[in-house]
């Protein structure tokens, strides 16, 4: 699938539905990821707090921003892991662009990769400078039909 890039963004150009989620990381897997290493939930509730005071708390579902890289069961990763803290803010700019920028151009979008951790990113094929590695970029997959040319159109003036 081809890829549209923007800063700090990426959008994957074909409506969810078509869209197929690797095996591991939806919702009910998240729960169970979480419920499975002690420590987890107080991590998760950690970034929350967090995403709350930074004024972002609620812009994606956090289940969907741990997401790692698709190919996390052929690399032998996480399908979900907590960034580092210290890199945290670095999100700030991202999700406040995803809320008052892309939300209302293109409408409801889902997360499918944030955080990469270095090993996990270089097994997936991504870019040595990756943006993930930092987690300041997320790649967005829109909710509803669109084209790469109506998401040209709609994100290019914000």
């Amino acid at each position: 699938m081809r890829r549209l890039l923007l800063v700090p963004l990426a959008f994957l150009a074909a409506p969810l539905q078509a869209q197929e989620l690797p095996v591991g990381q939806g919702e009910a897997d998240y729960a169970r990821w979480l419920d499975a290493q002690s420590g987890r939930r107080g991590q998760i509730m950690s970034f929350e707090a967090w995403q709350q005071a930074a004024g972002v708390r609620n812009v994606l579902p956090t289940w969907q921003m741990v997401r790692t890289a698709s190919m996390w069961r052929e690399c032998g990763g996480e399908p979900f892991e907590v960034p580092p803290f210290t890199l945290w803010p670095g999100m700030v700019k991202t999700l406040k662009f995803i809320r008052d920028h892309v939300v209302p151009a293109v409408g409801p979008v889902e997360a499918v990769s944030g955080y990469r951790n270095p090993a996990l990113n270089q097994c997936a094929h991504g870019a040595p400078g990756s943006a993930h590695l930092a987690f300041f970029a997320i790649d967005l997959v829109p909710l509803r039909p669109t084209t790469r040319r109506q998401l040209f159109d709609e994100i290019c003036p914000a």
